[in-house]
């Protein structure tokens, strides 16, 4: 998905851990972030779940892709702010912002 002007996106840890998954989930039900689309795909050996939201009237992506890892796409302040939400509720130390691709 290519990026819109003003919008980030960042890689929160692996794709397969459940604990962080679910730690996002629920800063965003607790924002009353609604779904808005869901998707699942696979090509070859990759594999591509892709989740997007409304949350307080603008839309992120949650997407969990074969060693891409699980990763938040939005606008910039919303996201640094689900990232810290969500790294209080789970006491980790995200990856920094110069981690990203």
């Amino acid at each position: 998905m290519p990026a819109i002007s003003g919008s980030k996106r960042l890689i929160l840890g692996r794709e397969h851990d459940e604990a962080l998954r679910a730690g996002v989930l629920a800063v965003l039900r607790g924002h009353k972030a609604q779904t808005r689309a869901s998707s699942w795909d696979i090509g070859g050996c990759q594999e591509v779940s892709t989740l997007r939201f409304t949350i307080e009237g603008q839309e992120v992506t949650l997407t969990s892709g074969t060693n891409a890892g699980l990763a938040l796409e939005g606008p910039a302040a919303l996201v640094d702010r689900i990232r810290m939400e969500v790294g209080a509720s789970l006491s980790l130390d995200m990856m920094p912002d110069s981690r990203q691709p």
